[in-house]
């Protein structure tokens, strides 16, 4: 008789299981694409620069890029725009994309004030 409740309860033991697998797979995927997300350098951290001169309401904006960790050397570079600004709505023109990308491949975190 006991061999026969544990038949019964097998299909209710392996429908847990497999919604326990499932939502283990669906956090492991979850942390997957977070850290993959963190270790591009192609993400920009949206930056305030403290500027005193004008004003404690008014820091400087800015986007901070950093290198892959085994490509970082240490370096900065400031890459400055012209009078038409970085693009639209916070994307990059295609001059200060390449530029960025190459400071980037060598391992030079990149920052881009904003006007």
């Amino acid at each position: 008789m006991s061999a026969l409740k544990s038949d019964q309860n097998a299909p209710v033991r392996n429908a847990e299981e497999r919604l326990l697998s499932r939502r283990a797979a669906a956090v492991s995927m979850l942390i997957a694409t977070l850290a993959l997300a963190m270790a591009t350098p192609s993400f920009a951290e949206n930056i305030k620069i403290a500027a005193p001169h004008l004003g404690d309401d008014k820091p400087l904006r800015a986007q901070w890029f950093t290198p892959d960790a085994a490509k970082a050397s240490g370096a900065a570079a400031i890459l400055l725009h012209g009078c038409g600004g970085l693009g639209a709505n916070g994307s990059l023109t295609a001059r200060h994309k390449a530029a960025k990308d190459w400071l980037l491949e060598r391992g030079i975190a990149v920052v881009l004030p904003e006007s």
